[in-house]
């Protein structure tokens, strides 16, 4: 039998795909909140790799700070699913996306 190699993947749901994400998680960020998230994820990123550099004034304690908070945003709206959200019940997106 071969052996399948998995990228992304829901035990919860059985969906396996290899490259590519799955349903396992509900979507629960919208297309202006992912265009938020973006938009500040990546002004934190520019931050982040200003502190590293040294240039810009930026304390050099924040930029992890900033590295971190960059990655969080980019990565939840790219999957378009925040952690946060589901705990607290938020969902940003439209009826008819669902």
């Amino acid at each position: 039998m071969p052996t399948k190699i998995v990228l992304f993947g829901c035990a919860k749901t059985k969906h396996y795909i290899v490259g590519g994400p799955t349903n396992c998680m509900d979507q629960n960020v919208g297309t202006t909140d992912k265009a938020v998230r973006t938009l500040v994820g990546a002004v934190f990123g520019i931050v982040a790799i200003a502190g590293l550099a040294g240039v810009g004034g930026v304390p050099e304690l924040l930029s992890p700070v900033a590295g971190v908070f960059a990655i969080v945003l980019l990565g939840t709206a790219a999957m378009g699913s925040c952690g946060l959200y589901s705990v607290l019940g938020i969902n940003t997106c439209s009826v008819s996306s669902k």
